[in-house]
């Protein structure tokens, strides 16, 4: 009785220079009585000599073998343990062990494919014949794969395998590997400039000549924009709004006078409490170039002029005297004076040397309101509407609803009758209700003076039942559109009320959890909607069928705390991973491009309705500049990223220091990993936002937890 193959697979086996020559018994042959295999011989006859191999992988390059030969493109899972790799063959005719293998994953690594019993049959049709077993490797051309050849159709086809397989085994084909697997269509096609075009902008062709246009204007821009860079709102037409008034709904407010928080006006409420705390040290900070650095003392709402440390720079650093929120520009503004709206906490993190210990923060899904201000500095410009004469806080809106999580202007392009009125201003606050105010300034508004409003109850105010709003965005002039914290997201048509309630027209879930923030794609796509949610997703989504047109894009591990869209370019922005700053074009959001890099954890991105550049904002006290518009019509472009200013804290002294004069750096996909680290609360970078109107598109404004905000004109001008 022969031995098994497990036996014969342990005893030592003799080999010779040549493995093809020497033949071992195992036993007596078993007869058999196949027809099929009589006639077989001239398979098993004995091929040329190969040379040795020295390579450990594939198998040695041979002559081509006899092509009837139906082994030489086939194998069995069986005779796969009996086989050795190229390591296992010897020239020398020294007895070595054989080292039982696991043939199962060794056929997987070399594109083994089983093909049943038929090796069986050939193998017992060899030792009927011979009365041996011959042991030899399977040999393949070098450029075809180890698998078994497959059946041709036809009058012409291959019949050396199919009488012996008998139709037990079914042909297995293999993926050609030219083709490119993605499940991004179109993807590989969109490589050229032209294709490019058409997958960000479609194939109409007004939006192509807008494109063109915005390519003349911003390819040649490195990062920061110049005086040739501008141009409003390229997609929006005029008329193309519904202009609806709204009037004031049912605000109220009461003019309030400044007094101490010890003492109380005749309305009946003190002043100070709204504001933010007066008894945190003034900010001590360190500005300049190197030789010519100075040190500063800035008060509760205290002001620099730039003038002071570079003659060249044109804007001013304010103490807003707590921890920067959220800004927004009033639009509607093409010249004259500027309003900036400024929402803090009552008091910033502590500066001191050894802060005591804070209790637990409360979570962001349980309501707190609390006495808060929205503070709104007028900025008044030149002649050519530049930065002038330094910047004064013009109002301050007290209220009890605690402090606004995000703040946003109404951006309808109508120009108001009365210049007082800066328009619509919509705020998402701490106890999660959503409110729309109308800001108009008073008749006896005079420069330097700040008046104080308490607003008792605002134009409009929306809520949801057992959630909080957690951010908000402007649809059209009389619709509003807010993420919650249980990630979902309401629509609000201001101009409907059910029993003097305003009732969400669309609510529906979209992400797992909170939303951090929501842009909506006007004024070229008011329909559509970008959030961003600590789920670790970005998604663009039609309100129009909201459940049906959706799509996300790459998840990432840090959630993205921003996100903004920018119109010219028909694209998203918003960070990936924490540091990266990546843009999503509407028409591939599936895919992304890297802008900028962080060396912290990016806190706030923004853009402009006047030009294609992004401002970003990030936990390490960078503020950056870079333009999208480079990678967006050139694949091959350089990438450039712009450093604007760097805030430093030092806990030993309690002191800050502004880094200026960075150099223009280059910044690609595959230059370094990111490593991220934790930074001083008090330097983060919290908000940052661009200047809206026409003629003031290059006032950068960034905001920092210590409660300093930097305002200035970074256009590059050419003469």
């Amino acid at each position: 009785m022969p031995t098994t193959r497990r036996s014969r697979a342990a005893k030592p086996v003799q080999y010779s220079a040549d493995p093809y020559k020497d033949l071992d018994i195992d036993g007596e042959p078993q007869p058999t009585n196949d027809p099929r295999e009589e006639g077989k011989d001239d398979e098993y006859q004995e091929p040329e000599k190969p040379r040795p191999s020295t390579s450990r992988r594939g198998p040695p390059k041979t002559p081509a073998q006899d092509e009837s030969a139906s082994d030489t493109y086939s194998t069995s899972s069986e005779e796969e343990e009996e086989e050795e790799d190229d390591d296992d063959v010897y020239d020398s005719g020294e007895q070595t062990p054989r080292v039982q293998r696991n043939a199962r994953g060794r056929g997987r690594g070399r594109g083994g494919i089983s093909e049943g019993t038929s090796g069986r049959r050939r193998d017992a049709a060899a030792l009927n014949h011979s009365g041996v077993r011959v042991h030899r490797r399977h040999q393949f051309p070098p450029s075809t794969p180890r698998v078994r050849k497959r059946r041709r159709r036809g009058g012409s086809e291959d019949t050396s395998n199919s009488d012996a397989e008998g139709g037990e085994s079914s042909a297995l084909k293999l993926p050609n590997p030219s083709v490119k697997l993605t499940y991004r269509p179109r993807i590989n096609q969109a490589t050229g400039k032209r294709e490019r075009l058409f997958t960000t902008y479609g194939i109409n062709t007004h939006s192509l000549v807008i494109a063109t246009g915005v390519r003349d204007r911003s390819l040649g821009v490195p990062a920061v924009p110049e005086e040739g860079s501008f141009e409003p709102s390229p997609f929006w037409q005029e008329g193309q709004d519904e202009l609806v008034d709204l009037g004031d709904g049912m605000q109220r407010v009461e003019r309030m006078e400044y007094c101490d928080v010890n003492s109380v006006d005749d309305a009946g409420a003190a002043a100070e409490v709204y504001m933010p705390s007066k008894d945190e040290e003034p900010i001590k900070c360190i500005i300049g170039p190197g030789a010519k650095q100075k040190l500063l003392t800035i008060q509760r709402f205290g002001i620099f002029n730039l003038k002071e440390s570079g003659e060249h720079k044109k804007g001013y650093i304010l103490n807003v005297g707590g921890h920067v929120i959220s800004m927004e520009w009033a639009p509607h503004r093409p010249k004259g004076v500027q309003y900036l709206a400024i929402s803090t906490k009552n008091s910033g993190p502590a500066r001191s040397q050894f802060p005591e210990p804070k209790p637990m923060a409360k979570s962001i899904y349980v309501p707190d309101p609390s006495p808060s201000c929205i503070q709104i500095w007028r900025f008044p410009t030149t002649e050519d509407v530049k930065p002038g004469d330094p910047p004064s806080l013009a109002l301050a809106l007290c209220h009890e609803w605690g402090y606004a999580q995000h703040l946003s202007w109404c951006p309808i392009e109508k120009t108001p009758e009365n210049e007082q009125e800066l328009g619509l201003l919509a705020g998402v606050f701490r106890d999660g209700k959503l409110r729309i105010m109308r800001i108009v300034l008073p008749d006896d508004d005079t420069d330097g003076d700040c008046i104080f409003l308490k607003i008792v109850e605002p134009a409009f105010e929306c809520s949801i039942k057992d959630s909080m709003c957690s951010s908000v965005a402007w649809r059209s002039d009389h619709e509003v559109v807010a993420g919650t914290a249980t990630g979902e997201v309401a629509v609000w048509d201001l101009r409907y009320k059910f029993d003097g309630e305003s009732v969400p027209t669309q609510l529906f879930p979209l992400h797992h959890s909170y939303i951090t923030q929501l842009a909506t794609c006007y004024p070229s796509f008011p329909h559509h909607i970008l959030t961003a949610s600590m789920d670790g997703y970005c998604r663009l989504t039609s309100l129009l069928d909201p459940f049906a047109d959706t799509i996300v894009n790459n998840r990432s591990r840090i959630a993205p705390q921003s996100i903004t869209w920018v119109d010219a370019l028909q694209t998203a922005v918003s960070s990936e991973e924490g540091a990266w700053i990546k843009y999503y074009p509407l028409r591939r959001f599936y895919s992304s491009t890297m802008l900028a890099r962080h060396g912290g954890v990016s806190s706030s991105v923004s853009s402009s309705r006047t030009h294609t550049f992004v401002l970003s904002g990030g936990t390490e006290g960078e503020a950056i500049f870079s333009n999208p518009a480079r990678r967006m019509f050139h694949a091959k472009i350089k990438n450039y990223q712009q450093t604007w200013f760097q805030l430093e804290f030092a806990h030993s002294t309690g002191m800050f220091r502004i880094n200026e004069g960075f150099k223009l750096e280059m910044k690609e996909p595959l230059t370094a990993m990111v490593h991220s680290t934790v930074y001083p609360e008090q330097s983060a970078i919290s908000s940052v936002c661009w200047n809206p109107n026409d003629n003031c598109g290059g006032w950068a404004t960034a905001g920092a937890a210590c409660g300093l905000v930097r305002v200035e004109d970074v256009t590059i001008y050419t003469d």
